[in-house]
């Protein structure tokens, strides 16, 4: 079963799945925002304070957080992260 933290926001037909192992699901932080049809599968971590970009597919871990993650495959688009639970 998928770890996803607190006050994170999780937008219309995101899929997270596990990979062909068990237990292989995604570890998800606090304050990440998951745009629409965002895709993420398989044993991977993403940090706090993280965006994904509409549609992502997310196959490999983002583990420092505090950026925005885009495309597919996902890559880092910038440093900016979640703003929205900046201090």
């Amino acid at each position: 079963m998928a770890r996803i933290g607190e006050w994170c926001d999780i937008h219309q037909g995101v899929n997270i799945g596990q990979n062909i192992e068990k237990g292989s699901v995604p570890v998800i932080g606090d304050n990440v925002w998951i745009g629409p049809g965002v895709k993420m599968f398989g044993k991977i971590a993403l940090g706090d304070n993280m965006m994904l970009g509409a549609g992502a597919i997310v196959n490999k871990s983002f583990e420092e957080g505090n950026c925005t993650i885009a495309g597919n495959p996902a890559i880092r688009v910038n440093d900016h992260g979640n703003v929205w639970f900046r201090e």
